[in-house]
Parts: C-alpha cells; sequence; structure tokens
C-alpha cells in the first residue's frame, strides 16, 4: 500500500513539474516580444518608449537570464505570485483571476445541475423509448464527445457572428462598468448563455448515455433474474421425467 500511494505522489509531482515549467515556456519561447506589443499598443514617442521598455522588462523579470527567470517563477508561484497581467497590466494576475470567480461559478453551477438533472431524466425515458434511443440518442454521443472550447467555438460563430444574436466575448458589455442594475443583469445574461449552452450540451450528452446505459443494464439484468429460476425449472423438471423414465419398467 506504501510503495502503490508512493508511485501515485511521485506520478502527481512530476506531472505538476512538468506541467509547470511548459506553462513557464509557453509565453517565453513563443513567436512574438510582449514588451514591444505593449510599447505599439501605446503609441509613444521613441526616447520615452526606450525608457517604457526598460520599466516593463525589469516589471516582468525578462531582465535576467532564462534560468534565473525559471527558478524566479517557481519561487514566486510557492509565494502565490502569479506576476502581472500583460494584457491588463500592471493588474497582478492574482486579481484578475479573482475578479473572474464569482462569474465563473455563476457559469458553472448552473451548466452542472441542469445538465445532471435534464440528462438524467432524457437518458431514462430514451431507454425506455425505441424511437429515441434509435435516432435522438446519437446526438448525445457527438456531444460528449466535442471538447467544451470547440463547441463553445462553433456557438460562437453561429450565433455571434452569423446570426448577430449573442456577444462572442467578455462576461458583460465593454461599454458598462459592474454595478445592480437590471440593464447590467441583462447584458450578464446575454454574454452567459452560449458558454452555458457549451458546457450544458456536452454535459447533457455525457449523463443522458451513462443513465440510458445504466437504465438498460438494469432492465437486462432483471429480465435475466426471471428467465433463470424458468430455466432451472424446466432443467429439474427435464431431469425428473427422465429420472422417472430409468426407473419405470420397460
Amino acid at each position: 500500500m506504501r510503495k502503490y500511494f508512493g508511485r501515485k505522489l511521485l506520478i502527481y509531482l512530476l506531472t505538476f513539474f512538468l506541467a509547470v515549467t511548459i506553462d513557464w515556456m509557453i509565453p517565453r519561447f513563443m513567436p512574438g516580444d510582449p514588451v514591444q506589443n505593449m510599447l505599439s499598443r501605446a503609441a509613444v514617442h521613441p526616447e520615452a518608449a526606450e525608457a517604457m521598455r526598460g520599466y516593463f522588462t525589469q516589471a516582468f523579470g525578462l531582465d535576467v537570464p532564462v534560468w534565473q527567470q525559471y527558478i524566479n517563477f517557481w519561487v514566486a508561484l510557492f509565494q502565490g505570485d502569479l506576476g502581472i497581467s500583460v494584457y491588463m497590466f500592471p493588474t497582478p494576475v492574482t486579481r484578475v483571476l479573482m475578479r473572474a470567480v464569482p462569474y465563473d461559478v455563476f457559469l458553472l453551477v448552473p451548466s452542472i445541475l441542469l445538465s445532471w438533472l435534464a440528462g438524467n431524466r432524457f437518458g431514462a425515458f430514451a431507454a425506455r423509448s425505441k424511437w429515441l434511443d434509435n435516432s435522438i440518442l446519437p446526438v448525445g454521443y457527438i456531444l460528449t464527445a466535442t471538447p467544451y472550447m470547440w463547441l463553445g467555438i462553433l456557438l460562437a460563430w453561429v450565433f455571434g457572428i452569423v446570426l448577430d444574436i449573442f456577444p462572442i466575448a467578455g462576461a458583460y458589455s465593454y461599454a458598462m462598468a459592474p454595478h445592480l442594475s437590471w440593464v447590467f443583469i441583462g447584458s450578464v445574461l446575454k454574454h452567459w448563455f452560449l458558454p452555458f449552452a457549451s458546457l450544458f450540451l456536452v454535459q447533457f450528452g455525457g449523463w443522458a448515455i451513462g443513465m440510458r446505459n445504466l437504465i438498460i443494464y438494469e432492465l437486462e439484468a432483471e429480465s435475466s433474474s426471471r428467465e433463470i429460476p424458468e430455466l432451472k425449472s424446466r432443467i429439474r423438471e427435464w431431469f425428473d421425467r427422465s429420472q422417472h423414465e430409468r426407473e419405470t419398467p420397460q
């Protein structure tokens, strides 16, 4: 048991190490210069641009060798410091994440609960309906095999770009600041719908298939439990009959 948990712990630690290392490598070795992108958005004079370049380079910790950047990244990570956001400079990344948490909870909790309720009910009904099992339920297999982000991109393209019904980015309108009003709530719900739909549909397919398979398994087990006593009774009758015929003189 100790060897099993030790091996599992080693695998998790190795996975964590590789994940953090890849996360550190991607923004540093991918094409492009984040500092230059920030300077191009600022549109300042060359003299000011050089001063800002030095400031940004030092702020992001890019003024030290690469190996030192890697060590500093690990030290900051264990201190709970995820650095400064490039897109929302100079806001810390932890603050950006904390701002998004309420919207994520508002998105995930309803999608999980509603998909669980609707998917299980639909799967139980489909298990007893041959028409649903042969026609509509295969769509569930497609949905549950579709990644959330791919379905979200497809929904955003259809309903956000082609039909122009829903927005394709943001938690609310960029022209608004968070405040308690029906206008703001309506904007949040309008931005919320497409991400919710992608999560709901994928999870709905998974729950529906799981419940359908469970119901069919139980029905087959119940049918088998009824057939086995009948089979035993027939075997016993055949055995008694053959025994009687063997004992009866010709």
